[in-house]
Order: structure tokens, then sequence, then C-alpha cells
């Protein structure tokens, strides 16, 4: 499977507005407008510094820890799909509207997510 990149990394915060506010005066982060449609409907508030994105969501009960996610192209993401059923390797798809995205654990329990930006129906 041929990835092209670290797509973004998700990173769970106890206060969003602070989280914000550090990433940009450390870091350099801002708010990606055009994702700021998946924070308004509940999901994560994506900011980034050039190609680099990350994920920010609020923490409720999720341990600490990230997830990982690569992107890849429509058709790698298809083959890669096959290749975890070959493997009986439990995953989940998810259509992001911009995008779509699988999502899966190692067996000690890290996260993935693998993401094509050429949507499809699934």
């Amino acid at each position: 499977m041929r990835l092209t990149s670290i797509d973004h990394v998700h990173v769970y915060v106890d206060d969003l507005n602070e989280a914000v506010k550090w990433y940009k005066d450390i870091l350099f982060f801002t708010v990606t407008p055009k994702y700021k449609f998946w924070f308004d409907q509940g999901g994560p508030l994506v900011i980034n510094n050039n190609d680099v994105h990350l994920s920010l969501f609020k923490r409720t009960s999720q341990s600490i820890g990230n997830t990982i996610a690569f992107g890849t192209d429509k058709t790698t993401l298809m083959e890669f799909i096959e290749h975890l059923r070959i493997n009986n390797i439990q995953f989940s798809i998810v259509d992001h509207d911009v995008s779509i995205s699988i999502y899966f654990t190692d067996p000690y329990e890290n996260k993935y997510e693998i993401t094509t930006y050429e949507h499809f129906k699934i």
C-alpha cells in the first residue's frame, strides 16, 4: 500500500479555546476555514500550519493518546480495505462529505485512520 503522507493527527484537549490559542501562539497554527463545517457539525476543529494539520477534539472520555491519519488515493484506500478484510482486521468507514476515511486499531490499541480526499459514494 502506498501512503502519501501523514494527513493529520487527532489531538484531544480539555479546553478548545485554550488549545487554539496555545497552538497559535507557540506553533503558529490557525483554524482551517475549509474544514470549519466539521466543527460546526460537532466534529473536530481542524487547525493548520501550512500543510501540517491537527484535528482538535474536546476530550470527554478518551484516554490520553492520539489517532494518526495517513493520506492516500481512492484506489489505494479500496485496496487497503480488502487487505484489512483478508487479515480479519475490524474497521469502520466514514464519509466526511469531502473525504472518506477508514478507522482501525493495531493489536496494542493504537488508533489509525487512512483517508482520501477523492470523495466517492460508499
